[in-house]
């Protein structure tokens, strides 16, 4: 089998995502290329389960299972060991394979890399990763979305999965557990997948002190350093100069970025959001 998607879900009924988790469930149905979709639902209360098994019964490939979890990135964690597939892709209860045919297409060539990067539509656009140059931001988070991110199952099981310490950045903490490590990527310019924006890492400010953590565990930051970061978004030159002859181009951009946007700090010509400063006495 060559792909395993899987989605996590909990009261989706509930929260008005009726009509997209069907959407979500047909768009993988509707994939050429030999799958299974695992839909792990935390023991809804509110008639989710009872449709993903109506669906399971119509859907080629659909897995259901309904049982109590400790969050998202361990019903994620699930599908991962449960996984036949030779890819591993996660996709929200919420969001939708837009172009079946371009993810087809993906699997009829050979793939050398162990992981695949596309940009994701959204509201008409686009979402994330654009071009090779967002990858500069990723040390301020995630440069593209795990919908558009396809992994090599082994090297997943092989990370050991998502770390369940984080509730919102588990996604980001995998991916730069992969830089690291000189995974190779393969960068793509079609999008496959539909992006839903409202999601739990969308919620305001809720992610920030844990994109710190990610950080501060990564970069082996000090406790002065990770407050540094919380407060002001602040990361160390010394850190990142290691980081700017990285093998991964995704490190390189983001290393030189981020040293160029603290040198123009220090020299008071932005300030820490990178908005510029005008200087006194010019309009």
């Amino acid at each position: 089998m060559k792909l395993t998607c899987v989605t996590a879900t909990f009261n989706c009924i509930k929260a008005g995502n009726r009509e997209r988790l069907i959407r979500c469930v047909e768009s993988v149905a509707k994939l050429k290329t030999a799958h299974e979709h695992l839909v792990y639902d935390g023991a809804s209360t509110d008639g989710t389960a009872e449709l993903l098994h109506e669906l399971e019964a119509k859907a080629p490939g659909l897995k259901v299972v309904s049982e109590p979890d400790a969050g998202v990135y361990d019903a994620l964690n699930k599908g991962l060991r449960a996984a036949k597939g030779e890819w591993f892709y996660v996709l929200g209860a919420d969001d939708f394979i837009v172009h079946p045919e371009v993810l087809d297409d993906i699997f009829k060539s050979d793939i050398k890399a162990s992981a695949i990067v596309s940009p994701v539509e959204r509201d008409g656009g686009y979402s994330f990763f654009r071009s090779k140059k967002d990858l500069r931001v990723i040390f301020w988070g995630v440069p593209y979305s795990h919908q558009g991110l396809l992994v090599r199952t082994e090297l997943m099981r092989q990370k050991g999965g998502f770390d369940m310490r984080y509730k919102i950045c588990a996604d980001w903490d995998f991916m730069l557990k992969m830089h690291e490590s000189n995974v190779r990527f393969d960068y793509r310019q079609a999008p496959f997948a539909y992006y839903s924006s409202g999601g739990m890492s969308e919620i305001a400010g809720a992610g920030r002190k844990e994109v710190a953590a990610v950080l501060s565990e990564h970069l082996r930051l000090s406790e002065h350093e990770k407050r540094m970061l919380v407060e002001r978004r602040v990361l160390p030159i010394v850190k990142m100069l290691p980081y700017m002859f990285h093998s991964d181009l995704a490190f390189r951009l983001g290393a030189r970025y981020m040293i160029l946007r603290r040198l123009l700090d220090l020299c008071g010509l932005i300030d820490s959001s990178g908005a510029p400063r005008l200087r006194k006495g010019l309009r």
